[in-house]
Parts: structure tokens; C-alpha cells; sequence
């Protein structure tokens, strides 16, 4: 189909359009860019489109009416609740949604903080580049199918992410993302914010609605992804701390000042949670004498989760949501 016109509303895009539109080929869309959040401007931008794809933009009733063309609305995320779903399955109008590279690195990130904790990583890391067998009076062995040296250094505590229970303070689009991959590690996933989410979304999820203490408490690994506002600034501090398991951990992906920094270290010095993998801090890079630099059983990252610029790579996560406006053009299948 040549000439398919895609409105784009509410979405980081890269500063070019040429490398979306190859992924046409050998069509050639038009797209036409909404920036602002305004229903009218919306609302007459789809009226001649076959497509609207949007980020959280409000997509009314109204203007789903107005896109008498649109055969699709694709939805940059993985929750629908900015959409009319009910105008859309009137007018006949398939919603898909589509994950982000961005959000999916980010909850990526947690996870490998949660498997270095889990696993004890680091320490690991360091006995075997420390050769530290030679400490604890071990030879090396030559090893094949049946003879090796399992876990020579000791380490005891050593689990697994299955089974356990994922909280998730905030979910919003990273903390699904977080709980999707929770999932598929076959974790018991909780969370918590200030509105519970779609029950649709959250039987898609496997995810449980609770109260924010009873998250503190019934946690093993909670993860932060609510974003910083005036409420949610210090949000975990000592007596937050304290209501979780000593066996619990806790992970930050979302912004440093969501905790008390000071109060964290305490309470690893005190055996009050078991560990922390921090990838956000209050002050970056972490300053000379900040106590979680001498904290035990955490692991410290500079900021890495989002890959390597802020913002990850805008055109492939474009591309990436595009998708199934691809399959429209050629006739297949709409997946999500």
C-alpha cells in the first residue's frame, strides 16, 4: 500500500523520519507529527489517516470517531488505560500494543542487579581472579563430565529469582516491564502505587494488587520504578527499611532520591535486608564518602540501565513499535 498515512502523537522520534520510513519499503507513508497532547489538533490530524500510533497521549472517544480511515491504534507501551477501548471496538478499530527498547533495557538492568545479588556475583568474580583457592588450600583439578569443584569457594545462601516474590513499587510502563520479566522467571509478582491498574492488565501480568507495607513486608526482591515527585521523594527510609525481611533486597532502576541513602547502609550494616543493587543515586557519579561506597552485599552500577546515551536508542525503539503498522502495509497478521 503506498501512501499510508501514520499519525504520530506524544512520541520521542528521532530528528529524521528517513530511517522509519525504509522499514516501508518499497512503500512510502506519509507521517504526520502531533506534538502536543491537543484532542483538536489530534482529532483533525487522523481524520484522513489509516493509522494513529501514540505514547500517552488521550485518545477520546471523539477522536477515534473522527479517524473514519483508521484501521489500526498502536499504542507505544504495554497498557491501553489512555485509550477508549470501548470507542475503538465500536468504531472496529484493533488496539495493539508494543513494548519499548528503552523500558525493556531498564527493567533488563534490575534483573541483573537482582541475579548478581542472588548469585553473589561479584565476590565470586574476585576469588576466582584473586585465586583465592590457594587461601583455602585447594589444588586445581583437571575437570571433565563427572569431576569438578562445585562452588569451592563455599558460598552458601545461593538461590533462585523463581519461586520468589517480586514487588513492584510503581507500575507504570518500566515497573510492567519489570513484572513481565518477573514472570517469565517464574516469580510471585505484587505491586503497589497510588491507583490499581486495569484487572485485565494485571491477569496479563500474573501481578497482585497490595497495600504499600504489605509490599515492604511480603517482598523478597522490590524494585523501585516510581518516578520522583514531591510524594514519592524519600519514600524508602529507615522505618520502610525496617518493615521488610532480613532475607529481602532491594533494587533502585527509577531515581536515587526516592531513598534515604544513609539509612539503606544502616540497615545492611544491621542485617535488617539482605542486600542492594543500586543503579541511581542521589548525586552522580557517587561521591567520595557516601556510606553505601562501604556498605556490604550491594552492588553499585554508574547509571547504566538505559544503555549507552539517556533515552536509548530512539529510531530502533520507533522501529520497534512500528511493527505492526508494517504488517498492516503488507497484509499480515497484527500481533499485540
Amino acid at each position: 500500500m503506498s501512501h499510508l498515512r501514520i499519525v504520530l502523537s506524544g512520541l520521542r522520534l528521532p530528528k529524521d523520519l528517513a530511517g522509519l520510513k525504509e522499514i516501508f519499503a518499497p512503500e512510502e507513508p506519509d507521517f504526520i507529527v502531533v506534538s502536543g497532547a491537543d484532542s483538536q489538533e489530534i482529532k483533525q490530524a487522523v481524520m484522513n489517516a489509516d493509522c494513529l500510533v501514540c505514547g500517552t497521549t488521550e485518545i477520546t472517544a471523539e477522536i477515534i470517531q473522527a479517524g473514519e480511515r483508521l484501521r489500526l491504534i498502536q499504542k507505544a507501551g504495554l497498557r491501553y488505560e489512555n485509550i477508549d477501548l470501548e470507542a475503538a471496538k465500536k468504531a472496529g478499530v484493533p488496539v495493539c500494543v508494543a513494548r519499548k527498547l528503552g523500558r525493556i533495557q531498564i527493567a533488563e538492568h534490575a534483573f541483573a542487579l537482582m541475579l548478581a545479588l542472588y548469585r553473589r556475583i561479584l565476590p565470586a568474580h574476585e576469588a576466582v581472579i584473586q585465586c583465592d583457592y590457594e587461601k583455602r588450600g585447594i589444588q586445581p583439578i583437571v575437570t571433565d563430565q563427572t569431576r569438578f569443584l562445585s562452588n569451592w569457594v563455599g558460598y552458601s545462601g545461593i538461590t533462585t529469582l523463581f519461586g520468589q516474590t517480586l514487588g513492584v513499587l510503581g507500575l507504570g510502563e518500566i515497573g510492567t516491564e519489570v513484572a513481565l520479566h518477573g514472570k517469565a522467571f517464574g516469580m510471585n509478582v505484587i505491586y503497589h502505587q497510588r491507583r490499581r491498574i486495569d484487572p485485565r492488565a494485571e491477569k496479563e501480568l500474573g501481578a497482585a494488587y497490595v497495600g504499600f507495607e504489605e509490599l515492604l513486608r511480603r517482598a523478597d526482591l522490590l524494585v523501585l520504578c516510581v518516578p520522583q515527585t514531591a510524594q514519592t521523594e524519600g519514600m524508602i527510609g529507615a522505618r520502610q527499611l525496617s518493615l521488610m525481611k532480613p532475607t529481602s533486597m532491594l533494587v533502585n532502576v527509577a531515581k536515587g532520591a526516592l531513598l534515604d541513602e544513609e539509612a539503606l547502609a544502616q540497615a545492611l550494616e544491621r542485617g535488617q535486608i539482605a542486600g542492594a543493587g543500586l543503579d541511581v543515586f542521589r548525586q552522580e557519579p557517587l561521591p567520595r564518602g557516601n556510606p553505601l561506597l562501604d556498605a556490604k552485599d550491594v552492588v553499585l552500577t554508574p547509571h547504566l540501565a538505559m544503555g549507552e546515551a539517556a533515552g536509548g536508542n530512539v529510531g530502533d525503539e520507533m522501529k520497534l513499535v512500528l511493527a505492526n503498522v508494517v504488517r498492516l502495509a503488507r497484509g499480515l497478521e497484527l500481533e499485540g
